[in-house]
């Protein structure tokens, strides 16, 4: 694997390295709560459709468009929050229903998607695709909530990812995110503890 990970690197094109600065960068942004996240949401979104087009990863394109799409959608949401300064826009837990509902949506999207890419696109790996794209659905929109559940279906969409880029021989990606474990880790703890602080304040 080592002699592949350095073939990869040294054929790295512009593309690759600027999705992997990109998406590093992004992550920091959310940990931080920075609408600038967005905007590089967006960037990152549209070039990382033209490295996974050619490896056929379909589902892939699809939740890319929709991070595009609800990016513009959270940059809004996100900056007039900001600039009515509202205090009670802060990192925030969902009820036990809440919950339910976000699980019910994320196993709704999936089968749609599975039944879609299966079954009338024949497209390869098609229940690992459809399951990363599924639980990016459901993460961005707790991200523009500001729930700390999203962290949680961030990282399960990494664990996912990670085989499926492996064998495609994606190992610049499986690096990117092997790193995006650890932030979303530390995101999920400092979110955490911003809102234990926020409820003893």
């Amino acid at each position: 694997m080592l002699d592949s990970v350095l073939k990869a690197l040294q054929n790295l094109s512009i593309l690759e390295l600027s999705v992997f600065i990109i998406g590093f960068v992004n992550v920091f942004l959310l940990i931080k709560e920075h609408v600038g996240v967005y905007p590089g949401t967006i960037i990152s979104s549209f070039l990382h459709i033209f490295i996974i087009y050619s490896s056929q990863i379909y589902a892939g394109i699809v939740i890319d468009i929709y991070f595009i799409v609800s990016s513009v959608y959270g940059w809004m949401y996100w900056k007039s929050q900001n600039d009515a300064s509202n205090d009670e826009f802060a990192p925030s837990k969902g009820t036990f229903k809440q919950n339910l509902v976000w699980f019910a949506a994320f196993l709704l999207i999936w089968l749609i998607l599975l039944i879609i890419f299966k079954y009338l696109l024949k497209s390869d790996f098609s229940e690992l695709d459809t399951c990363i794209t599924s639980a990016g659905f459901v993460a961005t929109y707790l991200m523009i909530k500001k729930k700390i559940e999203n962290w949680v279906y961030w990282l399960f969409g990494v664990f996912i990812t990670l085989p499926m880029y492996y064998y495609k021989h994606l190992y610049l990606l499986c690096i990117l995110y092997l790193a995006m474990v650890v932030l979303n880790i530390i995101g999920l703890k400092q979110w955490t503890a911003r809102l234990v602080k926020s409820q003893y304040a």
